[in-house]
């Protein structure tokens, strides 16, 4: 009889729960080269099943308006996090910013309505990636409204962090470690019972 290989068995069981955790990253590619400018009309993205939500600013008001649809309820945060143009930027003349907001209704009246989340400003001496965090009360779930206005200059943006609260497949990540956490406490019962056999 072959040995039992302990090391096989975890390693299956990580991969397991690495593979509920898969998910696709969603790019302005996806809806013709560019995200949504009419602000009434966001571009619709299921948070469900995607890991990041990438795009850029290509120039003066290069407005992106995003639904973030499929956000569940409970605390939790979106970041947005925006780069430099890595080859504009070294240009003395380089400049690029706007700004962004939020709202967890759609918009009625204009564009500019919902929540300032911060201010986006570039420049040659100023290329540091810039984070500003999208803070969501308990009791908000379904669709969040973001409008990401680029006034001047090219950068580019990620939007993630909702992963943690929002499932990715129909095995949801925490399941996955109590799966795993599981599997580990039923190999080492499993020892026990070889080394009292074989005593």
């Amino acid at each position: 009889m072959k040995p039992f290989k302990t090391g096989h068995v975890v390693a299956g069981l990580i991969m397991l729960a690495a593979g509920s955790a898969s998910a696709v990253t969603i790019t302005e590619s996806s809806f013709g080269g560019d995200f949504s400018d009419v602000w009434s009309a966001g571009s619709d993205i299921s948070v469900t099943g995607t890991d990041r939500i990438i795009g850029a600013w290509s120039g003066s008001n290069d407005y992106d308006f995003l639904k973030l649809q499929g956000l569940n309820e409970g605390a939790q945060s979106i970041t947005i996090i925006f780069t430099a143009d890595p080859v504009q930027s070294l240009n003395y003349s380089y400049s690029a910013g706007g700004s962004v907001r939020y709202s967890t209704s759609p918009y009625q009246y204009s564009a500019w309505e919902g929540i300032e989340a911060g201010v986006v400003d570039f420049s040659y001496a100023k290329t540091e990636p810039q984070s500003f965090i999208v803070n969501l009360a308990n009791d908000f779930g379904g669709t969040l409204y973001i409008g990401l206005y680029g006034t001047h200059g090219t950068a580019s943006y990620a939007i993630n962090g909702y992963l943690s609260d929002v499932g990715t497949s129909p095995v949801a990540l925490p399941f996955s470690w109590i799966l795993l956490g599981s599997g580990l406490g039923a190999l080492g019962v499993l020892r026990q019972f070889r080394l009292r056999k074989t005593a």
